[in-house]
């Protein structure tokens, strides 16, 4: 899989592999993004979770205080010995002493439900039944409910006993038996009943708590709600399933998300919640996930855009010199010399297109070079082959002349004119650039036979070839030309005799050819003239060195009225070069 993938990333355009590398990059860029914002967000989570539990701890801890002190008052009304001598006279017949007692009772209960600002109402109820009830109100459910109340108090024979009655809109009721204490006898005398004012106490508590607090509710040991603000959200049977998991939730009900931190206390075994509308309490930070979301798919968007522009200006001259290069692969020269890019371009791939520009440029400039050449190669051997006739013309010519002038006895012109063919032919004849150094001699002594004829006495001329190096390979016509200029500069401006000597002999794996003569020499302007090698011995040099190598060449050795020597070197080799 991973080789395929490969292969096929690599079988991409350049274009396309960027634009893959940029979404790569972008892709990876955005997880990292996208993670980095939910860790923020599940950290102010957690920080919104500590807060709000500390603040329900802090709350479940006052109300507790206060229920507390109910419960204190409640157990001061049972052990008040006035209320007991009260309720243990409740026996008799005079009613004027009842109609006392019952003032009496009425007065201390309103002692005691004035003593605490969140107690309702104070009920009491004797043995017989009467109610004495103190306070600014009172619920009906407890008249309703009365019985059960009674029985489940009993239960608690004196002790404390917390009671809701309703479920829309629960009522909290503290129940206590009264008990005589008198000898210890421990008879029933009434029942005790304090309704209190819970939504009062969470209206009270601090502010900076109920900022975070949202809406309290209160559930008991068995899930039933002792208090709640929004009664809507929360169910006996969610509070009980939640109690057996300590902590936060998210609840959905009606359409609507509600975030929950609960805890149980150990005082009556209680449970306290504290609901907070999830959505408008986290609508910004659900604002700001999106406009993050919406942010970054449009600059992810806006970048591969861009991105796909620039490979494709990146890509898109090379793409013209592939283009070109395949016509000029098949043949079409002119598509990569009309290759052509704006002037701003200046990076590489517009350098590499101006210098293939500039290479099929030259390229056509030298086919069309070419293609003269060929034309006038054609018409030059067109030529030669119309000018055939004329070296036979020639050569028979030459023939006649030679037969006359041995027939006339005339030795002179007659050695004259072999010499002038044997040239004529060598000339032309000759197809090899190299010919042996017996050949060159040859053709040194009928050019050098012309010359006596015309210097005579004058010339004297000495050829020395040593038999060893008789058939090495020289290029063709090199001692001739160096004969030649022995002549022009030894013999030609002067009367008198001249000595001309060519000697060739074998040095090591080298031939070394020597012409000599005893001229006049050259000064310093002729020999940086013709030492520095000018035409006719440069041409010879170069031929030597372009033949054999840089170790061989010509060099020139002359004074000033002790002649000149002119040394060539070359390899002793019998094959043609």
């Amino acid at each position: 899989m991973k080789g395929r993938v490969a292969g096929w990333y690599r079988r991409m355009k350049i274009k396309d592999k960027l634009f893959v590398f940029l979404s790569l990059i972008m892709a990876v860029s955005f997880l990292f993004v996208y993670s980095g914002v939910q860790y923020a967000f599940h950290v102010y989570d957690e920080q919104i979770y500590r807060k709000s539990s500390e603040v329900l701890r802090m709350s479940s801890e006052r109300i507790e205080d206060l229920l507390k002190k109910i419960e204190d008052v409640s157990y001061e009304i049972i052990t008040d010995e006035h209320i007991q001598r009260i309720l243990s006279m409740q026996n008799r017949d005079d009613t004027y002493d009842q109609y006392q007692m019952k003032q009496e009772l009425w007065d201390q209960l309103a002692q005691y439900a004035g003593d605490e600002k969140y107690i309702d109402s104070i009920h009491l109820i004797d043995a017989r039944g009467s109610e004495y009830s103190a306070g600014s109100s009172s619920s009906d459910l407890m008249k309703q409910q009365q019985e059960e109340v009674f029985e489940r108090a009993k239960a608690q024979k004196g002790r404390n006993l917390w009671m809701t009655l309703g479920s829309s809109d629960p009522v909290l009721i503290s129940a206590r038996q009264i008990r005589s204490f008198h000898q210890l006898s421990l008879n029933g005398l009434g029942m005790v009943l304090i309704q209190v004012n819970v939504k009062q106490m969470i209206r009270d508590l601090p502010k900076d708590w109920g900022d975070s607090v949202g809406d309290m509710m209160i559930a008991d040991k068995d899930g039933n709600l002792v208090y709640s603000a929004r009664a809507s959200v929360l169910t006996p049977e969610m509070t009980k399933q939640t109690l057996r998991h300590p902590g936060y939730d998210l609840v959905k009900k009606n359409g609507k998300r509600y975030f929950i931190s609960f805890l149980q206390s150990s005082y009556q075994n209680w449970s306290y919640y504290n609901v907070i509308p999830f959505d408008q309490m986290f609508a910004k930070i659900s604002f700001m996930k999106t406009v993050i979301g919406t942010c970054f798919l449009l600059f992810f968007s806006v970048v591969l855009l861009f991105g796909r522009k620039i490979a494709n200006s990146i890509t898109e001259p090379i793409e013209q010199l592939v283009s070109a290069m395949k016509s000029v692969q098949h043949g079409g020269i002119e598509a990569g010399v009309s290759l052509s890019l704006p002037e701003h371009t200046q990076d590489e791939a517009g350098t590499l297109n101006r210098h293939f520009t500039v290479m099929m440029k030259r390229i056509n400039e030298l086919m069309e070079e070419n293609v003269e050449k060929q034309l006038i190669i054609k018409e030059t051997e067109l030529k030669a082959l119309q000018a055939q006739i004329n070296p036979h013309f020639l050569y028979n010519t030459l023939e006649s002349i030679n037969w006359l002038a041995k027939a006339n006895q005339q030795k002179q012109i007659s050695q004259m004119v072999e010499s002038l063919g044997f040239l004529l032919r060598n000339s032309i004849h000759i197809k090899d650039d190299t010919v042996t150094l017996q050949e060159e001699a040859d053709i040194v002594l009928h050019y050098m036979t012309i010359q006596r004829f015309r210097f005579e006495e004058r010339l004297n001329f000495t050829l020395d070839i040593a038999e060893e190096v008789k058939h090495c390979r020289i290029p063709k016509l090199t001692l001739q030309p160096l004969a030649e200029n022995a002549i022009q500069y030894a013999l030609e401006p002067f009367t008198r005799p001249c000595a001309i000597r060519i000697q060739a002999k074998k040095t090591e794996d080298c031939v070394c050819i020597t012409v000599e003569d005893n001229g006049p020499g050259m000064n310093e302007r002729i020999l940086e003239k013709t030492g520095g090698r000018g035409i006719g011995l440069w041409n010879i040099h170069e031929r030597i060195r372009l033949m054999f190598g840089e170790p061989y060449g010509l060099r020139i050795q002359s004074e000033k009225g002790k002649g000149t020597a002119i040394l060539l070197t070359i390899p002793c080799r019998n094959e043609v070069v």
